[in-house]
């Protein structure tokens, strides 16, 4: 229904013809802007709106500019301790693998020390059966 109130121009005369006219004094911009010029006191406060909304898009751009900054803020904060924290852990990591090795290390001198000790014990016990 829609398309075809559009496609077949069955408008009102007087509506068409104020259209009309309006879209003509769109194309040439002197006559347009002294129809601005002639209504300007009817347009004030159409003028004091706009004004206020560009000081709010200034103001938002300004808030958004300070979150960004304090975003760009917090992501260095967040490298900051992401790297110390895993200084801390891979100190952790190799004192661990130090004392570990350092443990075992011990323990299997110590191991040796035990094994060949007995060894020393059964080597002089078979040279006693021997001699005697």
């Amino acid at each position: 229904d829609i398309a075809n109130e559009v496609l077949n121009n069955n408008k009102d005369p007087a509506l068409a013809s104020f259209e009309k006219n309006r879209f003509q004094s769109q194309l040439s911009a002197d006559d347009w802007n002294a129809q601005i010029m002639e209504n300007e006191d009817e347009l004030a406060p159409l003028s004091m709106v706009m004004k206020r909304l560009a000081i709010l898009e200034e103001e938002k751009n300004a808030a958004d500019k300070l979150l960004e900054e304090e975003y760009q803020r917090r992501m260095d904060n967040e490298d900051k301790y992401y790297l110390e924290k895993r200084r801390v852990l891979e100190e952790a990591i190799t004192d661990i693998q130090e004392e570990v090795y350092m443990g075992k290390g011990s323990k299997v001198e110590e191991e040796m020390d035990g094994k060949s000790g007995e060894k020393e014990g059964v080597e002089s016990s078979n040279a006693t059966e021997f001699s005697a």
